[in-house]
């Protein structure tokens, strides 16, 4: 069931950012009459964030569920304490704004480690169907509507009709492209 949680959440989240990460500038300047330096680069750092979360966040109600949060919880502190430490160092080094998000993204990557190692500890988790049966498949998602999305760009002018074309082939490949290869057979039954 988590792993089916994971493939659902993602479709959910994917249909929505991935247009809005290549469409940032231009959904900025339509939205904002100055838009702030560093921006954009927030913005779409904040969307490859929450893309990391996605893949493991059903895992922690898994987790949970069999009573196993001590050890999670007590190194997931620890994550968040180096984070805190690595802000403050690089700030104080002069580090540009953006090396936050970076910092968090480097955070969602361990804490999604330690949230699969801790499935695979209590839940059962079996790693290499979970990187066979989501991760990959996933990315082969992704990286699909990513290149349909940079052909357009590559073809297209920053404007309205691209903005349009962009969410509408994005949101419509990664749909069917979950449903093709994302989605085993019992996850499409019970779409129908």
């Amino acid at each position: 069931a988590s792993l089916s949680g994971i493939k659902i959440s993602f479709l959910l989240y994917a249909v929505f950012s991935v247009p809005f990460f290549f469409e940032t500038p231009f959904i900025l300047n339509f939205w904002l009459k100055n838009v702030p330096p560093w921006t954009v680069i927030f913005c779409r750092l904040i969307i490859v964030r929450i893309l990391i979360e996605q893949m493991v966040q059903p895992l922690s109600t898994s987790i949970s569920s069999v009573g196993k949060i001590q050890q999670l919880s007590f190194i997931k502190s620890i994550i968040i304490v180096v984070e805190l430490s690595s802000l403050f160092l690089c700030f104080y080094l002069g580090a540009p704004p953006y090396t936050m998000v970076v910092i968090s993204i480097i955070s969602a990557l361990a804490d999604s480690v330690l949230k699969v190692h801790q499935a695979i500890k209590h839940c059962g988790l079996v790693l290499s169907f979970f990187f066979k049966e989501v991760v990959i498949k996933v990315l082969i998602v992704l990286i699909s509507a990513s290149g349909i999305a940079l052909l357009i760009i590559f073809f297209l002018e920053e404007s309205m009709i691209r903005f349009i074309l962009i969410t509408s082939t994005c949101s419509i490949s990664i749909v069917t492209l979950s449903y093709m290869i994302l989605f085993s057979y019992w996850e499409k039954q019970l779409i129908k």
